[in-house]
């Protein structure tokens, strides 16, 4: 197996089977990464539905991989969206008055402080640049910097760069949004 990145820069390849052939055991890779821990969530049978829908696309689509992570990365959201009751499980870290932080668990059946967050971080995400996207979300699934360097074929430099940014873009859109 190629340590290529998933890359979207270069020449779109001529056909949709020389794409595939190029692209489709890292994009399942990617797949398999960032739908890791995502309950219910069938990676590869959505990435199949993704490829399948950029297959019958293919002419129109300028950039095939970016379209890819887009279209995949959408679909996990709404998997997400559609499950919100498995966020209530996530404890939320607050901070006291005093400036300590603790943990706060999760109370009573309607959680709607936690789904009201959740949903936040939602919107903030979909704001957010396809790479940011990536590095977080592959961050939140458990990687470090240096197992997502070698899942793209960057350096472990440039994957803390990118989640630094990200993560300042976090901040700012997080301050946008009050």
């Amino acid at each position: 197996m190629s340590k290529e990145r998933i890359s979207s820069s270069g020449p779109k390849p001529a056909t949709w089977d020389l794409f595939y052939e190029r692209s489709g055991r890292r994009l399942y890779g990617w797949a398999k990464k960032v739908g890791a821990g995502v309950q219910d969530f069938d990676h590869a049978g959505e990435m199949n539905l993704t490829l399948a829908k950029l297959a019958l696309e293919y002419s129109e689509v300028d950039n095939p991989v970016g379209w890819v992570l887009r279209v995949f990365t959408n679909q996990l959201k709404d998997h997400i969206r559609k499950n919100e009751r498995t966020v209530s499980t996530v404890p939320i870290v607050r901070t006291s008055a005093e400036g300590e932080s603790y943990v706060k668990e999760p109370s009573g059946p309607d959680h709607g402080e936690e789904v009201l967050v959740f949903r936040g971080f939602v919107e903030m995400l979909t704001q957010l640049t396809p790479e940011h996207q990536e590095v977080l979300l592959l961050t939140y699934a458990g990687f470090k910097p240096a197992e997502i360097a070698k899942m793209s074929g960057e350096t472990s430099g440039a994957v803390r760069i990118r989640l630094n940014r990200a993560r300042a873009q976090c901040r700012i859109k997080t301050q946008e949004m009050g």
